[in-house]
């Protein structure tokens, strides 16, 4: 379709003028929920392969800037044992996002929303929906995730933009 590389194009063009994070979904594989936010937060706040749970831990609270959301995303990131309710994990999400987002705008890519537990897709609305900074959400997906949320089309302050297969010329382009 093309959809990842006109990200890419989006990516370079405004990579300037915000911060630009990603994270993707994946198909299938035990502890996905949150896949996008732990990569998210490992490049936002510098964690290694190499880190312990502790040294990630101390970096996510040096992003966050509030130890009750840093606590509550390490947990979600399963960088941490305690358990919250999932509006508490929804809350820290959007606060993190909101810190980084008072420095510079903020772009958030996330490739593949179409494989989102349902979970994740309740956390992108809530985010868009609640955000008090600018934050800008790009999902890429199929066409089928309008089928598992077809009220996306008509959700406030977003945009479902629909690609069509793109020609062997046109991608090469």
């Amino acid at each position: 379709m093309g959809k990842s590389r006109l990200a890419e194009e989006l990516m370079a063009q405004v990579d300037r003028a915000a911060t630009v994070v990603r994270g993707r979904c994946l198909s299938h594989g035990r502890g996905i929920t949150f896949w996008p936010v732990l990569e998210i937060v490992r490049k936002a706040s510098g964690i290694l392969e190499e880190d312990s749970p502790e040294i990630a831990r101390a970096k996510i609270a040096t992003l966050a800037k509030d130890d009750a959301v840093a606590q509550r995303v390490a947990a979600a990131v399963g960088l941490s044992s305690a358990e919250f309710p999932v509006e508490e994990t929804f809350w820290a999400v959007r606060r993190l996002l909101e810190t980084m987002a008072a420095v510079r705008p903020l772009v958030v890519l996330i490739e593949d929303i179409h494989w989102a537990e349902s979970t994740m897709l309740d956390l992108i609305e809530h985010v868009l929906g609640s955000s008090q900074r600018p934050i800008v959400l790009v999902c890429l997906a199929r066409h089928e995730l309008l089928d598992i949320r077809p009220g996306w089309q008509d959700l406030p302050a977003s945009r479902v933009v629909s690609l069509e297969p793109l020609s062997r010329e046109d991608a090469a382009r």
